[in-house]
């Protein structure tokens, strides 16, 4: 922890994470996967920790555990009056959940996965449609996901444009407008100087 306090604290260090829950790959017996979750949700918890510490955003992590980690950010972060910020990387929940982060104050993480056919994933249109611009950032996760546009094999941060440009169509709005608000929005939330 102390370490990882220490590399913290460079100027060059702009958030803590990625971090978070992931319920995909579990353990078929309840008992390991509850030791599991429990992990999970100790290392999340000192991490958290370690970005309010800090006073820096988080990256969160969250795959197939998102009423999980909205309750734990609910009950453990904001009943102590502190504000965590941060993004929720790679949107995936579902509008419901949409509405509880961002009554949390955190913005939402969209990339190449909105191109997906995923039927255990909701809509990406209809969250993204649903979202204010002022909350959303866009991200690559790169090499993974990428968009089907970019006709290759692994993505590279240039293809983020064909997100943006998906998002204009989803709002009906420029892709100048996109760019922008994002932007911004990324140097508002990571702390960066807005030149």
């Amino acid at each position: 922890y102390e370490k990882y306090r220490a590399l913290g604290q460079s100027k060059k260090v702009v958030a803590i994470g990625e971090f978070g829950l992931d319920y995909y790959y579990e353990p078929k017996s309840r008992e390991k996967r509850e030791a599991q979750r429990r992990k999970q949700k100790a290392a999340l918890a000192v991490q958290v920790r370690l970005a309010q510490e800090l006073n820096l955003p988080v990256i969160l992590h969250c795959r197939k555990a998102h009423d999980d980690l909205i309750e734990i950010l609910n009950t453990r972060y904001t009943i102590q009056n502190t504000k965590l910020r941060g993004v929720v990387h790679c949107y995936t929940g579902d509008l419901k959940q949409a509405e509880q982060f961002y009554n949390l104050g955190l913005y939402f993480g969209f990339n190449g996965l909105i191109f997906k056919d995923v039927p255990a994933l909701p809509n990406p249109e209809e969250i993204i449609s649903s979202i204010p611009l002022d909350r959303i950032v866009l991200e690559t996760d790169s090499p993974y996901l990428v968009p089907s546009q970019a006709g290759a094999e692994r993505n590279e941060p240039m293809f983020v444009k064909y997100v943006a440009e998906e998002i204009s169509r989803i709002k009906s709005i420029s892709m100048e407008e996109v760019a922008s608000a994002t932007t911004a929005n990324a140097k508002s939330l990571f702390g960066l100087p807005q030149t």
